[in-house]
């Protein structure tokens, strides 16, 4: 049998000798070239001593692809918040995509590393800007865009369901400026709590607003203090913003921004640069709508004392007219009355000097024909001019009776206590009855007569038309 041929012994390599020559190969390879990357962060933390650590990954269809440490020193990280000022909380935080300058270093003890020197913020922004035209398109394509816009905002908004964070300036700024106002108008805010930024802050915003039982208010309300774009992009989500467009009340935005609307803005029924400017356009609706009740109510008084005015003006009138009117009409009717009585005596008179004739054209005739022709044949005429007479004089007395009972109506119609009956008065001072407020001062003392009783008054103010 033969024997084994022995195996050459491995060489083993320290973990350390191992670290450098990975570290002396990517120094040889690539020195100190410098390569533009593009991540997206999955953490961000600043140490004391002010440097930052990121770690970096690439997602495909929500899986992790890559991931990969880095660091940005100090003194870049100064250098990097002079650069990009107020975005810089915006784009250097977990959940954004960033193109960043680095160059990779390899540490015996930390392992592989990117040492970050600069961020393009315009591949961002730019990014951020190709979204947001892609999020209005397809808005409008759905027939959202202006959807919000078309429901009816009425003339007072009171009950308001707010959706920010209550961390936030603005929140403070909007509830006091409402709460303050000098008209001292009272409205209902109900907060529902989100973030306003942060890359979760759409997620919050939207569960905020699906919270919201929309027949309790008369509007919802998103606000949020001043900040960058990248600040505002939380606005420009896709799914928020397909939300909001489809609810049945008015939205309406107060978030602070100098030019650059956000889609939100521009798809709600009344956008607003600040939390302020919102408050201020939600009082000035109120002070608006008060102001035409004011001005209703006043055209309807002045109405009403017009028409209470032509009133007391024809009630004055029927006044004056009773003291006279009724003595003079009755004397008037009085003499027709007489006239037409003696026109029917003087008929009467006449049919009985007519009756008187031929009783004596009878009596002639009676002395030369028998008694039974004359009862016969001339008594039947007799009575028919009996009750003819008698027809004519019971005519003429109705027809007058009527005239008497007319004009005793028409006196009743405007005799005094019936006039204040209907619910007039009549105010006199110094006993004379007033017809002009001029002929008043105040302090004067005025009787008012009443259907029952009288009121003594004291003249506070006087309106003149």
């Amino acid at each position: 049998m033969e024997k084994a041929l022995p195996t050459a012994k491995p060489k083993v390599y320290s973990l350390l000798k191992l670290n450098q020559a990975l570290q002396g190969l990517i120094e040889r390879e690539l020195g100190q070239r410098l390569f533009w990357v593009k991540a997206e962060i999955a953490q961000f933390t600043v140490s004391k001593a002010g440097h930052a650590y990121l770690e970096l990954i690439e997602e495909v269809d929500g899986i992790k692809k890559a991931s990969v440490q880095a660091i940005i020193w100090a003194t870049s990280l100064s250098h990097l918040k002079l650069k990009l000022g107020e975005n810089f909380k915006a784009l250097l935080k977990e959940g954004s995509e960033i193109v960043f300058l680095c160059r990779i270093e390899f540490h015996e003890i930390y392992g592989l590393k990117l040492r970050i020197s600069d961020v393009d913020l315009s591949y961002t922004l730019g990014e951020l800007e190709k979204r947001k035209q892609k999020n209005i398109e397809s808005l409008k394509e759905e027939g959202l865009f202006t959807l919000n816009k078309q429901t009816f905002e009425g003339r007072v908004i009171q009950r308001i369901a707010l959706i920010t964070s209550s961390q936030a300036a603005a929140f403070q700024d909007f509830n006091e400026h409402l709460r303050r106002n000098e008209q001292g108008y009272k409205f209902v805010i109900d907060h529902f709590e989100a973030k306003v930024q942060g890359h979760d802050s759409p997620k919050t915003l939207l569960s905020a607003l699906a919270k919201v039982q929309i027949e309790n208010y008369d509007a919802i309300a998103f606000i949020r203090g001043g900040g960058s774009k990248l600040d505002l992009d939380a606005f420009n989500d896709l799914e928020l913003c397909r939300a909001a467009a489809q609810i049945e009340i008015p939205v309406l935005t107060g978030i602070g921004h100098e030019s650059d609307l956000s889609i939100l803005d521009m798809i709600v029924k009344s956008p607003h640069s600040t939390p302020t400017a919102l408050a201020d356009y939600l009082i000035d609706k109120m002070q608006n709508f008060e102001s035409q009740l004011l001005e209703n109510f006043n055209h309807i008084r002045r109405a009403a004392s017009h028409g209470i005015g032509l009133q007391q003006v024809k009630l004055e009138r029927y006044i004056e007219i009773l003291g006279k009117y009724p003595i003079s009409n009755v004397q008037q009717k009085r003499g027709i009355i007489h006239h037409n009585a003696g026109a029917l005596i003087r008929l009467s008179a006449d049919k009985i000097n007519e009756n008187e004739v031929l009783l004596k054209l009878y009596q002639q005739r009676l002395t030369r024909q028998p008694k039974v022709k004359l009862k016969d044949i001339e008594a039947p005429k007799l009575a028919d001019i009996r009750e003819r007479l008698s027809r004519l004089l019971e005519y003429q007395l109705k027809v007058q009776s009527n005239t008497v009972q007319r004009i005793a109506e028409a006196i009743q119609l405007v005799e005094p206590r019936n006039t204040l009956r209907r619910g007039y008065s009549i105010s006199r001072h110094n006993g004379q009855a007033i017809k002009d407020s001029k002929e008043l001062k105040i302090g004067d003392e005025i009787e008012s007569t009443l259907f029952k009783g009288k009121v003594i008054s004291e003249v506070k103010r006087i309106e003149n038309e």
